[in-house]
């Protein structure tokens, strides 16, 4: 089995929750996630994988970003990441490892 080190997703959440990331290929093993609240506001994040809540409505103070590692969870082939906030200024960066 081939193991690629690699930036799973990176972006803005959206006020919907929504789909960051989906695993391909056997497994990914998610290392740590970054999320930074760009705005001048507190903001409620959620950020679940394989539905289940790893934050819920948890909130960031503004101007400030929180920091999950090591987090070592699996996703197994055409899992998910998904992910949203109470306003579009939070940004997001997600690494691991793919399984192929």
């Amino acid at each position: 089995m081939a193991t690629t080190n690699k930036d799973l997703a990176y972006g803005t959440l959206g006020t919907a929750l929504s789909t960051l990331y989906t695993a391909p290929g056997t497994y990914t093993i998610v290392k740590s996630v970054s999320l930074c609240n760009q705005s001048a506001s507190i903001l409620a994040v959620t950020f679940s994988l394989r539905t289940i809540n790893i934050l819920c409505a948890n909130s960031i103070a503004a101007n400030d970003a929180i920091h999950i590692s090591p987090l070592d969870h699996v996703l197994g082939s055409a899992q998910t990441i998904t992910g949203s906030a109470a306003a579009a200024s939070v940004t997001y960066y997600i690494s691991g490892i793919e399984v192929t």
